[in-house]
């Protein structure tokens, strides 16, 4: 669980390792965008808005794993 909390810290650039529950509640927002037609990474990035906040930035999203990677980890 670790390393996909690092994934997501790398991928948003945030400031912290983010907790699990905020890594759990970035996932149920993606799904939730998801559902709502948003492209993966686009999905990925605005729920990343929502759940990390100011520290949020949008400087690596296209970098490293690819949001469905990371939400195949984080639903395990």
């Amino acid at each position: 669980m670790h390393s996909v909390l690092l994934q997501l810290k790398e991928k948003y650039g945030l400031v912290h390792v983010p907790s699990r529950h905020k890594a759990e509640n970035w996932m149920l927002e993606t799904s939730r965008l998801l559902e709502l037609n948003y492209p993966w990474e686009q999905a990925g990035m605005e729920a990343a808005r929502r759940v990390f906040g100011y520290e949020y930035r949008e400087h690596s999203v296209y970098g490293g794993p690819d949001v469905r990677e990371i939400l195949s980890h984080l639903q395990k």
